[in-house]
């Protein structure tokens, strides 16, 4: 991604459509103001926070339902180890992600048009990253999720999920 002089981003030309979702939904946000408040879902907030703005990028690309997960929880969200497109870094008192190589954190480290910002915004400059986990979304570069199956389990295989979710299939089987 590329951060503009206006301090949104744009996505490149080559992402696939799930990437472009998620520049989107960042910028979509990046102007709310930074508040630790768990609303029970992340979209259309007043304010965000780490875990929330994170959660509401994912959902942008179809990988995310609407209900956010705090930083703790991202720990374990989509496979290990970072993706191709999108990386998320987690820990049990932060999160951010990587979209398209260009981070978008509350945290303050950061050099470019958005420096000094409180708040979700594309920041640039270097970021300490011990003791993070290192994530990115299963089958980052399948098809996105139509909106009906966004608050699937994501943290189920693809295959699973697409099993699951059949109609007229019991979500649990009787004994």
């Amino acid at each position: 991604a590329r951060l503009l002089p206006n301090g949104l981003a744009a996505a490149p030309v080559a992402a696939p459509p799930a990437v472009k979702g998620m520049v989107a939904a960042a910028n979509e946000i990046s102007d709310r103001p930074y508040l630790l408040r768990h609303y029970p879902t992340h979209l259309n907030n007043p304010t965000y926070d780490c875990s929330s703005s994170t959660s509401h990028v994912l959902w942008g690309g179809g990988r995310f339902g609407t209900a956010p997960w705090v930083s703790g929880q991202l720990m374990s969200y989509g496979a290990p180890g970072p993706g191709r497109w999108v990386t998320v870094y987690a820990h049990s008192g932060h999160a951010f992600l990587y979209v398209a190589g260009l981070r978008f954190d509350t945290g303050r480290y950061d050099t470019g048009p958005n420096a000094g910002e409180s708040g979700p915004r594309w920041r640039t400059g270097p970021r300490p990253l011990a003791g993070f986990a290192v994530r990115h979304p299963l089958g980052e570069l399948d098809p996105v999720l139509p909106p009906a199956h966004r608050d699937q389990d994501l943290r189920l295989p693809l295959d699973r999920r697409r099993r699951d979710a059949r109609p007229g299939r019991p979500r649990h089987r009787r004994r």
